[in-house]
């Protein structure tokens, strides 16, 4: 019995708008199958004909012709992979429409690193950082399994094998890597993965059940203590002179930076870097009195009263004359395409060019601060590391701390102002500042012993 071939529509547009078309397999007592072709339609809804006749799919669109026939090149195509595959078949087997989709999905022909390449290209159009970080997993992966891999030779014992690697073998400088880094890195493969699976026709709950990536098991992390500040603590540093060479950021200032962050429900230090006149409140002297900001990692709205000791510490970069676009901090430039960027759905749709430069201005500030915050670590002797992030922790240490004292203040309080997506991200992110206190035990123990 012949396989009978519909030519089908993808009524789900991927990110840049365009639906694929797919040939649905058909054959009588058995479910169908669907084959992901190349063919890619931008607003397909408008112009895909409702009447389905042959060889006119498409109508309307300006290139309907070439789109026509190229769905008939794939529908003649995949009918003669099907036929070849069927004759194949020694023992006179009939393989059903779903085995003939699995092979198209998993075949030699298909390249594995070639459906990875598809994915990453629409990750381009999520943050920098996130497609940077996808990249760094694939590259490695790569590099240890060949280009020339299979898609059906991704199996739990080659990515275990891979792990084993990681394990293993020492990185550029000697060291090895943490499980919490292996472990990172295999997440992002899984969701790059399963990401390939749905281009290849797989819905996504399936494709999360398929994922080979599913059966490894996470490495032990020794999870480390985030590093932060008392308000004791900032105040000596803050009263610091550190000597240095230094022109364009100092120790000192890149401290003050450390408490802008701070004083600001620690702000993420690339937040800070693309703050903007426009997005102060001001009273009728022209002082900063509120900020309103779009976080770029996720777009997360924070709304916070400014008070004296932020006013204080932007009071050296402060123009009353500036332009309300213009960067108040002095780092990035205002000429470069990234400073038309003003919310975070206009990053999301910026050119990936765009997002690279900004990235790479971003990290380089960054590390130029860091670099200076661990001279200023070393003038005051603090046993920890000080980077622009564990600003952030101290803020959030320093809000629990006032909320255990102080019932008006909630987790859901300090979930707005770090500007988190989820209440147990905070919860989780507060709970791991926290140290270890039997105080309240011992002495309710201990008193009671006295009564």
């Amino acid at each position: 019995m012949p396989v009978s071939y519909n030519i089908e529509l993808n009524s789900r547009p991927d990110s840049k708008g365009r639906s694929s078309v797919f040939i649905r397999l058909h054959l009588k007592g058995q479910k169908p199958g669907r084959v992901l072709t190349t063919v890619r339609i931008e607003n397909a809804s408008k112009y895909w004909s409702p009447k389905q006749k042959w060889t006119r799919w498409i109508i309307g669109h300006p290139n309907r012709e070439a789109l026509n026939q190229e769905i008939l090149y794939e529908h003649d195509r995949i009918k003669k992979q099907v036929q070849a595959w069927q004759d194949a078949e020694t023992s006179g087997t009939i393989l059903t429409p779903g085995q003939l989709a699995e092979r198209f999905r998993a075949g030699s022909s298909d390249l594995y690193f070639d459906w990875v390449d598809k994915v990453l290209e629409d990750v381009k159009e999520q943050a920098y950082a996130t497609y940077i970080g996808k990249r760094s997993a694939v590259n490695a992966f790569k590099s240890w399994a060949g280009e020339s891999l299979p898609l059906a030779s991704v199996t739990p014992v080659l990515i275990r094998s891979f792990q084993d690697y990681l394990i293993k073998t020492p990185i550029a400088y000697g060291g090895k890597r943490k499980g919490s880094t292996i472990n990172k890195m295999l997440e992002r493969l899984d969701i790059i993965h399963k990401a390939v699976l749905v281009k290849t026709g797989v819905s996504p709950k399936k494709a999360a059940f398929l994922s080979p990536w599913n059966d490894v098991n996470e490495l032990a992390e020794l999870k480390p203590r985030k590093a932060k500040l008392t308000e004791t603590t900032i105040q000596d540093v803050a009263a610091l002179a550190v000597n240095t060479t230094r022109r364009r950021v100092t120790p000192v200032g890149a401290f003050q930076i450390w408490m802008l962050e701070h004083v600001l429900a620690g702000m993420r230090f690339s937040d800070v870097l693309f703050l903007r006149y426009q997005n102060f409140t001001l009273d009728q002297d022209g002082n900063p009195i509120h900020l309103r900001y779009e976080m770029l990692k996720t777009g997360n709205v924070v709304n916070i009263p400014v008070l004296d000791e932020g006013r204080a510490l932007m009071k050296r970069y402060w123009n009353e004359k500036a332009s309300p676009t213009a960067f108040i901090l002095p780092y990035l430039d205002d000429t470069r395409p990234y400073a038309k960027i003003f919310t975070h759905e206009q990053y999301k749709q910026a050119p990936f060019e765009v997002k690279r430069r900004l990235y790479n201005d971003n990290a380089h500030w960054n590390r130029q601060v860091n670099l200076c915050l661990r001279e200023v670590k070393k003038a005051a002797g603090l046993p920890e590391k000080l980077t622009n992030h564990n600003a952030r922790h101290s803020f959030a240490d320093l809000a629990r701390r006032v909320m255990e004292q102080d019932v008006s203040l909630t987790m859901y309080d300090i979930q707005k102002m770090l500007g988190h997506s989820s209440l147990v991200t905070t919860e989780i992110y507060t709970k791991s500042l926290q140290e270890p206190d039997s105080t309240k035990a011992i002495n309710a123990i201990f008193n009671r012993k006295k009564k």
